[in-house]
């Protein structure tokens, strides 16, 4: 099982019983590799974002706020009349640069963003997506894509520069994979 699960479940169910009218959605490597076993494990959860989220989330987004039906947003598996639904999947971008960086102006600096230690601020940092290996224990497809050095270097001196960033947590799954 996903190493969150339980930590997911557990908040998932907390944010019902506080609000349970609220729509419930989610991400990420809990419900990718699995979304109906997921999505039948945490019934709390109304829409599964299956794979990368960006631009399916805010489709997504746009598709509440106009009260239209998602059977058109691709990449979601969710909940219509007691049953799942699961829609096409979404392609991802294959030029990771073309994606826009992070907006780290929405969150707060010492928190969520990152965190202060005795060295100094430090801020997550995603270098590539995927993984060009083939493991059949894992979720991944093959479908390794990078950043490219410029851009990574640029998001580093973005972060030093503008929230004063001292170190760099990398979030890549396998940071230092190099299949060529």
């Amino acid at each position: 099982m996903i190493s969150a699960y339980e930590h997911a479940k557990s908040l998932c169910r907390m944010v019902k019983r506080h609000h349970p009218d609220c729509e419930l959605w989610m991400g990420g490597s809990i419900i990718t590799p699995i979304p109906h076993k997921m999505m039948g494990l945490i019934p709390e959860v109304d829409v599964g974002v299956i794979s990368e989220g960006e631009d399916t989330a805010r489709e997504l987004y746009r598709a509440r706020q106009r009260s239209i039906a998602y059977d058109d947003v691709t990449g979601i598996v969710f909940r219509r009349n007691g049953e799942l639904h699961q829609t096409p999947p979404r392609l991802r971008p294959p030029n990771l640069d073309d994606m826009p960086k992070p907006d780290w102006e929405m969150y707060d600096l010492m928190g969520e963003k990152g965190y202060i230690s005795h060295h100094g601020m430090a801020m997550w940092l995603l270098t590539h997506r995927g993984c060009p290996f083939d493991c059949t224990f894992c979720y991944h497809e093959r479908d390794h894509r990078a950043h490219s050095v410029d851009r990574v270097i640029e998001e580093i001196q973005d972060g030093v520069e503008r929230y004063g960033a001292r170190r760099f947590m990398m979030a890549d799954d396998l940071f230092c994979v190099d299949r060529r």
